[in-house]
C-alpha cells in the first residue's frame, strides 16, 4: 500500500510540474483563414481573399487573409470569434493587420479598432484603438502582440473582434487581418501549495505504514 501511495504521489507531482510548464493552448480556430471564415462570425462586408504580390510584399499579408470593407463605401464591417477561457488566467494575443485608406474629408474619418471582451463587460481594447484615416496611405500595416490578464473574468467565454466603421463621403478604406492567435495559459500552482499537498500525501503514507505494522502485516 505504501508503495502505491508513493507511486501516486510521484505521478501527481510529475503531472503538476508538467502543467506548470505547459505550452499555452491555442484558443482561436482558423487564425490564418486557410479554411475561409470557418469558426468566425461576420457582419457587413467581410470576405477572405488570397494575398497577391501587393498584399504580400507591401502590406505584410500571406496566404489567405480576412478583408473588411472592400465592397462598401460606408457602414460597419465586423469579424469576431468567441472562445472559452475556462481555467485560463492569461491570454497571449497577436495578429497582423493592414489599414490602407484614402480620406479627403476633414470630419468623417474611417476608424479601425479591435478588442477582446467578455459578454456584459466593458470592452478591453487592443492595438489599433480608433486608428483614424487622415489623408492617403496605402502601405499602412503592422503586427500586434500583447498579454492580457483575464483572471477577473466571471464568464467562461470571451470574444476577439475586429471592426471597421466607414463614414463614406470622400473616404475609402479596408482592413486586412491575418495570422490571428489567442493562446491561453492556466494558473500555475504556487510552490507553497505544492509542498503542502506533497506533505499531506506523505503523511497519509506514513499513517498507512503505521497501521500496517499495528496489524502485524
Amino acid at each position: 500500500m505504501q508503495r502505491l501511495i508513493v507511486a501516486v504521489l510521484c505521478t501527481i507531482l510529475a503531472g503538476w510540474s508538467g502543467a506548470a510548464s505547459a505550452t499555452p493552448v491555442e484558443l482561436i480556430e482558423n487564425g490564418g483563414f486557410d479554411q475561409g471564415l470557418a469558426g468566425w462570425n461576420r457582419y457587413g462586408d467581410v470576405q477572405v481573399v488570397p494575398a497577391g504580390w501587393y498584399a504580400t510584399s507591401i502590406l505584410g499579408m500571406e496566404g489567405n487573409f480576412a478583408l473588411l470593407g472592400a465592397d462598401t463605401g460606408a457602414g460597419l464591417s465586423a469579424l469576431w470569434q468567441t472562445f472559452s477561457i475556462q481555467g485560463i488566467d492569461q491570454l497571449e494575443v497577436s495578429f497582423d493587420w493592414t489599414f490602407p485608406y484614402t480620406d479627403l474629408s476633414a470630419h468623417r474619418e474611417d476608424t479601425f479598432l479591435s478588442f477582446v471582451r467578455q459578454d456584459g463587460t466593458p470592452v478591453m481594447r487592443l492595438s489599433i484603438m480608433d486608428l483614424q484615416s487622415d489623408g492617403v496611405n496605402w502601405t499602412n500595416h503592422g503586427s500586434f502582440q500583447t498579454i492580457l490578464d483575464v483572471s477577473a473574468y466571471t464568464s467562461p467565454d470571451a470574444i476577439l473582434a475586429f471592426q471597421l466603421w466607414e463614414q463614406g463621403w470622400w473616404t475609402s478604406s479596408v482592413v486586412g487581418i491575418d495570422n490571428v492567435s489567442v493562446r491561453g495559459t492556466a494558473p500555475v500552482p504556487e510552490p507553497g501549495t505544492m509542498v503542502l499537498f506533497a506533505t499531506g500525501l506523505a503523511g497519509i503514507a506514513g499513517v498507512l505504514k503505521k497501521k500496517r505494522r499495528g496489524d502485524g502485516r
